[in-house]
């Protein structure tokens, strides 16, 4: 059969990143086909070609995995028809043929001119299999010190090249993660900051902190660029939608809040919780966002605000939360009387396990980018485990005090750590 490939740059992640293609029919008699990564919002492919007796608008989108690792195959006319689920006569596509400049019927590879073009066969999909990590060669490479405070949080660059700190001392920190260099601080806070977040393009950094406000800064300058009104508490918790579009935040104010950044509308507000919203973190999709508060994490719809889960089961307060590259998975970190780190199926809200913290309260937790590991942080130390087993892996040494911000570089290959003893850690596998 016949496909066309869209090169994508970067890379796809399997299972986590997705496309949006849509076919539709205009009263003009045009067929539009445009194809759209719905995790960064670009367009892929924007085509339109006449087609014949079209007597009305029709529209069919379909949402894929990427599965080729360097594009999208788009299957012709039977595999479209194939991902849209359209048969026998309702079929638009087969009901009005392609017509080119010719006037006359065309290929598909007409209609997607300029793509690669291959004839292939129906295969099975192949199984991917990831290579297992060997933790026990992970080493710290840098130990990085300035903070003359506890530091509170930590942000990994979408490249992968800068680190960026918050610290009790009201100021955060730039540094190149390949050499351990500081590069800047940023100061304007009155108060200590709680929080960061970089947006998925790399190019804005948000801080929230303790003196009630959320500064926009440009990450490549550490240029101010404004600060986020309408917050009339202390900050707990901020973080950016997988589109960059939307800012979220939770304090002591009891409601999630979620921000436009590039335009002038109301912030939205979850209202749900019985205390201060402590973390929150979005779905991969964008679709679901998570928050905690007290012993309870709450599910919400992005884009109709519903409250879809109400998961319970921590015997002490949840301080930390993340959600799986796949979307699939969401983990939290219980306190000191409760000193587990629950796995819940985030789809239908059931309790999959419990990993038991050794000796202490779970303060920080993290996603490996390939999704297999989990790292936690503690009093001194930080936990490694294997997500198909649930066995502790590895732990690491080190810090003086708390570990309560760990973060994982996109390429899986370093992991970050700040703490209570105002140091940061850069452990890298070889």
């Amino acid at each position: 059969r016949q496909v066309c490939r869209v090169p994508l740059t970067p890379p796809g992640k399997i299972g986590t990143d997705r496309i949006q293609l849509t076919l539709t029919v205009n009263e003009q008699r045009v067929l539009v086909l445009t194809v759209k990564d719905l995790v960064t919002q670009r367009l892929l492919l924007d085509r339109a070609a006449m087609v014949a007796n079209a007597s009305q608008s029709r529209t069919q989108t379909a949402t894929q995995g990427l599965e080729p690792i360097d594009g999208a195959v788009l299957g012709g006319l039977a595999g479209a028809k194939k991902r849209l689920g359209v048969t026998g006569e309702e079929d638009p596509i087969s009901k009005y043929g392609l017509f080119g400049p010719s006037g006359k019927e065309e290929p598909i590879s007409q209609f997607c001119e300029g793509l690669y073009t291959d004839e292939v066969e129906a295969e099975p999909e192949p199984q991917i299999l990831l290579p297992k990590v060997d933790w026990s060669l992970l080493e710290c490479r840098y130990h990085l010190t300035g903070h003359t405070n506890s530091v509170t949080s930590i942000a990994i660059s979408p490249n992968g090249q800068t680190l960026v700190s918050g610290s009790r001392d009201k100021s955060i920190r730039l540094w190149q993660i390949g050499t351990g260099t500081w590069l800047r601080t940023l100061t304007g806070h009155h108060d200590a900051v709680t929080d960061l977040a970089i947006s998925p393009d790399g190019k804005l950094l948000a801080s929230g902190s303790q003196d009630k406000t959320i500064k926009l800064w440009h990450l490549r300058s550490g240029e101010w660029l404004r600060t986020v009104t309408g917050q009339d508490t202390p900050v707990f918790t901020i973080a950016f939608s997988p589109d960059g579009q939307t800012l979220a935040s939770g304090g002591w104010d009891e409601a999630v809040m979620l921000r436009q950044i590039y335009q002038k509308a109301p912030p939205r507000k979850f209202f749900g919780h019985s205390g201060g919203v402590s973390a929150i973190a979005f779905s991969p999709d964008g679709q679901t966002l998570a928050s905690c508060s007290g012993t309870t994490i709450k599910v919400w719809h992005l884009a109709t605000g519903q409250l879809m889960q109400t998961l319970t089961g921590h015997s002490d307060l949840v301080v930390a939360i993340a959600i799986s590259p796949n979307g699939q998975m969401l983990a939290s970190g219980g306190g000191m009387r409760d000193k587990t780190i629950k796995l819940w199926d985030l789809g239908t809200g059931e309790l999959m396990c419990n990993l038991s913290e050794p000796r202490t309260d779970v303060l920080s937790i993290a996603f490996s980018p390939d999704g297999q590991t989990l790292a936690s942080g503690s009093y001194r130390t930080i936990h490694l485990w294997d997500l198909n087993t649930g066995e502790l892996l590895r732990t690491l040494p080190g810090h003086s005090g708390d570990v309560f911000a760990i973060a994982f570089s996109p390429d899986g290959k370093t992991l970050a750590s700040g703490s209570a003893d105002g140091s940061l850690k850069i452990w890298e596998l070889p």
